[in-house]
């Protein structure tokens, strides 16, 4: 067999292939974040990862859980945490005890579902 033109693709969790060949130096297996699903068709991949919930924040007791993420809230697209925090925070648009959407991602049901959820302090 003749190949005129090769191309090698690798998705690695781990920095090394067996025998030693380093093809993925910044690899980190035992970082407890999960690759991303295929739920974004042709846009680019957007979020925030959940780490953790707070028990009593706004996401407690929602169903939201470690490893989900976050899409919109409020209609924003959750591409940076910091634009999320700083409309959520401003006080002009929002108010403690006001409903909000929030769309997120459940990775265990592998599902995009949508909660409204009442801000808290």
């Amino acid at each position: 067999i003749k190949y005129n033109k090769i191309f090698f693709i690798a998705a690695m969790n781990l920095p090394y292939e067996g025998g030693g060949l380093k093809l993925s130096p910044d690899a980190i297996c035992d970082d407890d974040i999960l690759d991303m699903p295929n739920i974004y068709e042709s846009e680019t991949p957007y979020g925030i990862y959940v780490n953790s919930i707070t028990a009593g924040s706004t996401l407690d007791g929602f169903g939201i859980e470690k490893h989900d993420i976050i899409l919109s809230v409020a209609g924003i697209k959750a591409t940076r945490t910091h634009i999320i925090n700083a409309k959520l925070g401003s006080l002009v648009d929002f108010h403690v005890g006001d409903k909000v959407e929030i769309s997120y991602y459940d990775r265990s049901d592998d599902k995009i579902k949508t909660i409204e959820a009442v801000l808290k302090s």
